[in-house]
């Protein structure tokens, strides 16, 4: 429930952002503070409507940062953070991969806000089925099914 709460606001706020700017044009202060009055209402349900169950539970003592960066040396976590270090280092967020599109195909910024809300929509859509499928077949297989079309399509742009 909570992740697709999480990308219905994330596909409406993107559709919010072209409807103010197809209203507007060069609307962007109106979208900042669109965005703006919903984080405050957000937080003020948060605060006034979330209950506290935090000082119900006992306190759990604080470990010390030496213990925590002790962590790291432990053999199979340090694989972890070296693949997650290089995977993070090789990864673009849509928005750098949105502005490329938008430049190399000139269109108009009042339709940039459609990007977002495309991808918001094709993973509403396919969550679900491919998370069942995901369960199916396993972890790997379905993650190297995932990623193989972009390895292959990057392969391809650089020939």
């Amino acid at each position: 429930v909570h992740r697709a709460l999480d990308t219905t606001g994330a596909l409406a706020g993107p559709l919010i952002a072209f409807v103010v700017l197809a209203s507007i044009p060069n609307g962007f202060d109106h979208i900042f503070v669109l965005s703006f009055a919903a984080a405050v209402i957000g937080l003020a349900i948060l605060v006034l409507l979330v209950p506290n169950l935090r000082s119900q539970r006992l306190p759990a003592e604080r470990p010390s940062l030496r213990v925590v960066a002790g962590l790291a040396v432990r053999p199979g976590l340090r694989r972890l953070l070296a693949v997650a270090a290089v995977l993070s280092m090789l990864t673009i967020g849509d928005g750098f991969l949105y502005l490329a599109l938008q430049r190399r195909e000139d269109f108009a910024a009042k339709y940039f806000p459609l990007l977002f809300a495309g991808t918001a929509l094709v993973y509403l859509l396919l969550a679900i089925p491919l998370g069942r499928l995901a369960d199916r077949w396993g972890a790997w297989p379905s993650s190297s099914a995932g990623t193989s079309p972009c390895l292959g399509h990057t392969s391809s742009r650089s020939a």
